[in-house]
């Protein structure tokens, strides 16, 4: 069995644009879109910091409705040929709207092709709990700290390439850990592997 974990947000979906629109449309505020999503300072939003801010997303039709990230589809339709089982392990708010609402948008962009929707609440190293009991695969995300931590768990992984996170490329590139920038990248990278 190969198995493929992917992260949602900015890997399967084009969630940090959508949020900034969301920010900017509902509530006036404009922060840097070329930092990565945890580097922001909306500490003086109306929310009063990003776990509130995200919610209030996570709760919106925004959240619903965001778009897949481009050529996210085709590699979807690549890796499951290619005999990969897929799981999304993402953290959202732990709550049933935010849960609910991430479910439909996947399944609205990609289809019942997901073997799990892993929704983890936001704390610290909540993938590495899940990574250290899930079966050996390959991990995809935009965070080099959650590629560090799949690693530790023995999985392989990928990062990646967002607008943002030009630093977490540096560091896989240093490390000598993958970088791809669509997931048919990686569909390709995988077949060719």
């Amino acid at each position: 069995m190969k198995y493929l974990y992917l992260d949602c947000d900015d890997v399967l979906l084009d969630t940090t644009r959508v949020f900034m629109e969301f920010m900017y449309q509902d509530y006036g505020i404009i922060d840097d879109a070329n930092k990565y999503p945890s580097d922001w300072d909306i500490s003086a939003s109306p929310f009063a910091g990003f776990a509130d801010a995200v919610k209030a997303f996570a709760h919106s039709d925004y959240f619903k409705n965001i778009p897949p990230r481009p050529q996210a589809d085709v590699g979807i339709k690549s890796l499951i040929e290619q005999g990969y089982r897929l799981f999304v392990v993402s953290s959202c708010p732990n709550d049933e709207t935010s849960q609910k609402n991430r479910r439909q948008c996947l399944l609205k962009h990609f289809g019942d092709v997901f073997e799990d929707i892993v929704c983890l609440s936001f704390g610290m190293d909540n993938k590495g709990r899940y990574f250290s009991s899930a079966p050996y695969g390959i991990v995809i995300d935009d965070s080099i700290f959650n590629v560090n931590t799949a690693l530790r768990c023995g999985h392989q992984a990928i990062l990646m390439a967002i607008a943002q996170n030009g630093d977490f490329q540096r560091q896989a590139r240093d490390k000598n850990i993958t970088v791809s920038r669509s997931l048919l990248e990686v569909a390709d990278y995988l077949a060719n592997k």
